[in-house]
Parts: structure tokens; sequence; C-alpha cells
């Protein structure tokens, strides 16, 4: 027999043949009617209390009602940070010597 005249190979000729199946499944759409966010703040003082009063710093002092920029935190060059109500009490009471109430220095406002 000649070449010509020879069946093909019949393993050559198989070819692996691949099926895969796609699921598809359902999308779910979402929609939003309403979102309601919650936020905090702190301020960001070298301390947690006002050395003065003793009241949280993310509260606010005795004179106030509510924590906020009604009642704002103020710092001295000395580094002490107190609420501006408690400092300004503090200071008018200090007839001679305006001091730091931690420290004893001399109380300047930071800048």
């Amino acid at each position: 027999m000649s070449e010509e005249n020879t069946p093909p190979n019949k393993d050559k000729d198989k070819r692996r043949t691949t099926t895969t199946t796609t699921t598809t499944t359902p999308t779910m759409k979402v929609n939003i009617k309403s979102w309601t966010s919650v936020a905090t703040w702190r301020w960001i003082a070298n301390d947690d209390n006002c050395g003065i009063c003793r009241n949280a710093f993310d509260g606010c002092c005795t004179d106030c009602k509510m924590p906020g920029d009604d009642c704002p935190l103020v710092w001295g060059q000395c580094s002490h940070c107190f609420h501006i109500h408690c400092i300004m009490k503090w200071l008018n009471s200090q007839h001679v010597h305006q001091l730091c109430p931690m420290c004893r220095q001399e109380w300047k406002f930071k800048e």
C-alpha cells in the first residue's frame, strides 16, 4: 500500500472538545431611598480634659450648654490647653500676675 491510499490515523484526528456551560445569576438592583450619616469630631489637644473645669474637651465648659465653636479651646505658649471661658475667668481672677494654672508660667496666648 502506498502512503496515498493509507487511511489517516484516527488518533491524530481526534480533537478534544470542551463544552462549557455558563449560568447567569440574576442581578439585584438596589434603590437607596434615604441616607442617614453620622459623624464625630474631636479637638486635637495634648490632653483630654480642661485643667480648670476638669470637663472633657469634647464637651463644653460649665458656662456653655453645647460643645463646639461657641466653646473653643485656646493654647498658651506653654502648650497647655483650656476652654476659652475657663482661662478667661482664671486670668480675670489673677490681679497681679496672669499665670498658667498648670505650670505657673506667665500666660500668653499662642498665635
